[in-house]
């Protein structure tokens, strides 16, 4: 799991600065070179969490600050990760205007899990016409201008998780489904 999750936040940190241009080259499938991208170069990747106290938020959190050290000294670049995670029980109204502090200082690319993907799309919409490439991670703004979506098919998931509740219980019992962040209603 460790390996995978670290392999993930590297994609996404790629793809939301250097594949997208936030060092002055053009989207590209392919690793960044230093021509691309001159070495020295200073990055800065905004990630805008639910929450700031989550395992999950703070596990992908680590993930994005190792990978964003280990692909900024492979292209010679000083990669940093500005995390934001919410108080708790975070909205899309927050969201939203962590999402446009970030714009204007001047981040090199913006990541986001979405709390309430109708209250984020405007701000994500603005970054990107400022020229700040977004990517969404665990639930997606779809209808956006981000450049990608990173995440599971939760519809999917949620319908094998199902499956197997009613395999393990063999047709007995209940089953119940919590989610959301501890203390919520």
């Amino acid at each position: 799991m460790r390996v995978r999750g670290r392999w993930l936040w590297s994609w996404i940190v790629v793809a939301a600065t250097f594949g997208a241009g936030c060092l002055g080259g053009s989207y590209s499938d392919s690793s960044p070179t230093t021509e691309e991208h001159p070495v020295g170069r200073k990055l800065t990747i905004a990630m805008i969490a639910p929450t700031s106290t989550n395992p999950v938020d703070l596990s992908a959190k680590l993930g994005a600050e190792t990978s964003a050290k280990d692909i900024g000294a492979q292209v010679g670049a000083d990669a940093t990760i500005k995390f934001v995670g919410g108080g708790g029980t975070s909205n899309g109204d927050e969201q939203a205007a962590a999402i446009r502090e970030a714009v204007k200082s001047n981040v090199n690319g913006i990541l986001v899990s979405c709390v309430e993907a109708p209250a984020v799309a405007q701000a994500i919409n603005e970054a990107s016409k400022a020229g700040i490439p977004v990517v969404t991670y665990e639930t997606d703004a779809p209808g956006t201008e981000r450049i990608g979506f990173f995440g599971a098919d939760n519809a999917d998931l949620g319908k094998r998780a199902a499956r197997e509740g009613v395999r393990l219980c063999a047709g007995k019992g209940s089953i119940a489904v919590l989610w959301g962040p501890k203390g919520d209603e």
